[in-house]
C-alpha cells in the first residue's frame, strides 16, 4: 500500500499539518521535539486502531475533535474523536 497524503488536525504538536507522498522511499529529519515520531504515530494510529506510546497521553492536545486522513492509493481511512 501506498501511503499517498497524510492530514493532521490538533494531534499532538500539529495543529493542521498536509503531507503528500510520492511512491517510494521518505525519510523524515529535523530536529528533537518537531514532531517526526508523531508524523509515525499518525500513521501507526490509521492502521492498528491504537498508539503505540501506552497509556496515559500525556502529550496529547485535548481539543473538542482530532482528526486524522491516511490516503491511500484508491481508498481513504479518517479517524476521528470527539
Amino acid at each position: 500500500m501506498h501511503l499517498a497524503h497524510l492530514r493532521l488536525r490538533d494531534f499532538r504538536n500539529y495543529t493542521r499539518l498536509d503531507a503528500d507522498f510520492a511512491p517510494g522511499f521518505h525519510l523524515l529529519l529535523g530536529d528533537n521535539a518537531q514532531g517526526k515520531t508523531n508524523v509515525l504515530e499518525a500513521v501507526y494510529l490509521m492502521a492498528t486502531l491504537r498508539s503505540f506510546r501506552g497509556v496515559g497521553g500525556a502529550q496529547t492536545r485535548e481539543p473538542a475533535e482530532r482528526r486524522i486522513t491516511l490516503k491511500a492509493i484508491g481508498s481513504v481511512v479518517r479517524a476521528w474523536r470527539r
